[in-house]
């Protein structure tokens, strides 16, 4: 999955910077964690920091499909953008992804992701 959260949701947390930590804090619907625009240079600069491979995979998906508004796990079109709703994030992690119908059902499904359309107003 793109995303790191924390089982705990009662409250933020904040670790020690001599543990390569982080602070999270929780993503509120309509969020105030980072909205990156899916497949913009910021959100895969983001996403390669927290997952390298997930971000070298959806710039190879993204490069074959010749166009950015492909899903970033398949490369499937048509793709909207989303934004997932109600968990923990280190302020750094991408929130967003453009998917699918298919993999946003699995992710919702699978994952137990509850993903919201990504807001023009939080751009």
């Amino acid at each position: 999955m793109l995303v790191i959260s924390s089982p705990n949701q009662s409250a933020a947390h904040e670790w020690e910077p001599e543990s390569n930590s982080f602070m999270c804090s929780r993503a509120p619907f309509g969020g105030l964690m980072k909205h990156l625009i899916p497949h913009s240079k910021e959100w895969f600069a983001a996403l390669a920091g927290m997952d390298p491979q997930q971000a070298a995979a959806t710039k190879k998906i993204v490069k074959s499909a010749g166009a950015e508004n492909v899903c970033s796990l398949c490369g499937d079109r048509p793709a909207s953008d989303y934004e997932v709703a109600d968990k923990w994030f280190d302020p750094d992690t991408p929130v967003t992804y453009r998917l699918c119908e298919d993999c946003l059902s699995t992710l919702a499904t699978n994952e137990g992701e509850r993903l919201v359309p990504f807001s023009s107003a939080a751009r």
